[in-house]
């Protein structure tokens, strides 16, 4: 007696299969129909996904035209294309009659790169159903997949490996935490089968992806690197920002939420050793008007200067505009990156190039770029004011410290570029 038969073993698995697929399916019914309420009360984001998305299947046909398709990236929002963005311009320069495609889920990514000159064609993920995904690949005839980071859609990537299309990840990151590595994440490991290939960032990645028998996994870095690499070649020059920068420390708080800004005011109320650059995450009028209502005249907008001679006088530039702040980096002595007081913080390898100190809030577990540049003690998270100052003031006047942190930043940036070139050299090697 005792224990199941082969065949009730069987019909369990396939119930619990059956099961995890409804409930993933019922989740994305879900989602949409929450989407869907929020675009009928006008939700901007919302709003622009739901329209965005009407008439994709048609538009798609007539876009790719029946095309073979190369390879196509798949990035999830903003964030993630700057990950993409070095492998796309790597693999189109190198292969420029090779037709190339970039889909994005978010609204925001795609209205602001849907003429991204290096794609052939730009569009919206469609919502993750069976039958959504089967209409999508009748219509591509692609040859390589490549998602970005933890871009996970299960029933496009059942479809995909339905259809032996091959399909990889890129700056990969695995945490304990994912349903994959949970005692009820075989579903999500089956899923995962689709891949031929992981490139993480992270020898931590590579080791958990074993630990559930995936092998086929490469660490290769972030190709985040090879992006901010390249803008900081490029150079920028901006005579506003000469003016309001010279023989003065200045420090750029980027993508910064309220609690930042917050943050970047308190400094100006109590110093005025350093310039102060604030780059709103949000560039709304309302935002960046309030707070220049708290500079006390101090401040002024970006677009609010005709001439340089307009900073004189002012200790702190509200930048209200967008597609200038890995640039404007260029200009910082100190960093201050924004949303590590929210969900995790922004792109801090924008300001590690230049080779300032940096600082953020405490919510940075998941970014790897962040354990190392606190572990060289070139950045620094802090979570009040108070310590932040501390921390600043103690830099302020000390350049042997700041000499210090810039060689080790900007060496730690080097020695970890060219994963692009590592990416393709392997994945063109092997299918």
């Amino acid at each position: 007696m005792g224990g199941l038969s082969p065949l009730d073993k069987e019909l369990r698995r396939n119930f619990t299969i059956t099961r995890m697929q409804l409930l993933y399916d019922i989740g994305i019914k879900v989602f949409y129909f929450g989407i869907s309420i929020a675009a009928k009360f006008n939700v901007n984001k919302a709003k622009h996904w739901v329209n965005g998305r009407k008439g994709l299947f048609n538009n798609l046909e007539k876009g790719i035209d029946g095309r073979k398709i190369d390879i196509w990236f798949h990035c999830a929002s903003m964030g993630e294309f700057e990950q993409a963005r070095p492998l796309i311009e790597h693999y189109k320069s190198s292969n420029p009659d090779h037709f190339l495609i970039v889909s994005f889920f978010s609204p925001s990514a795609y209205m602001y790169h849907s003429n991204y000159s290096f794609a052939n064609y730009v569009f919206y993920l469609p919502l993750d159903t069976k039958n959504n995904a089967k209409r999508l690949l009748d219509i591509l005839n692609v040859e390589r997949v490549v998602f970005v980071k933890y871009e996970f859609w299960f029933n496009l990537l059942s479809e995909l490996e339905n259809r032996n299309i091959h399909v990889y990840l890129v700056s990969g990151i695995f945490r304990k935490s994912q349903q994959f590595f949970k005692f009820y994440g075989k579903w999500f490991r089956n899923k995962l089968t689709a891949f031929d290939h992981f490139y993480v960032q992270n020898k931590t990645s590579k080791e958990l992806l074993n630990s559930v028998g995936f092998y086929n996994v490469m660490v290769s870095g972030d190709s985040r690197f090879d992006r901010v690499s390249k803008i900081e070649k490029d150079g920028f020059k901006n005579a506003a920002l000469d003016a309001f920068c010279q023989n003065s420390k200045t420090i750029v708080f980027g993508s910064a939420w309220s609690k930042e800004s917050e943050f970047a005011i308190q400094l100006l109320n109590a110093t005025d050793k350093v310039k102060i650059i604030i780059a709103p995450h949000e560039i709304d009028p309302k935002i960046c008007n309030e707070l220049l209502s708290k500079t006390q005249g101090r401040g002024i907008l970006w677009s609010n200067i005709d001439t340089p001679s307009d900073l004189m006088h002012k200790q702190l530039l509200i930048i209200d505009t967008i597609g200038i702040l890995a640039r404007l980096y260029r200009y910082a002595d100190f960093a201050f990156i924004g949303s590590g007081f929210g969900n995790g913080i922004h792109n801090i390898l924008e300001a590690a190039v230049y080779g300032c100190p940096i600082f953020f809030g405490k919510n940075f577990s998941f970014f790897q770029e962040a354990h190392d540049l606190i572990a060289q003690k070139s950045a620094f998270p802090v979570e009040e004011f108070q310590k932040f100052k501390i921390l600043l003031d103690r830099m302020l006047d000390d350049n042997k410290e700041l000499q210090r942190i810039k060689k080790s930043t900007t060496h730690y940036v080097m020695e970890n570029t060219g994963v692009a070139h590592r990416i393709f050299s392997h994945m063109l090697g092997h299918g």
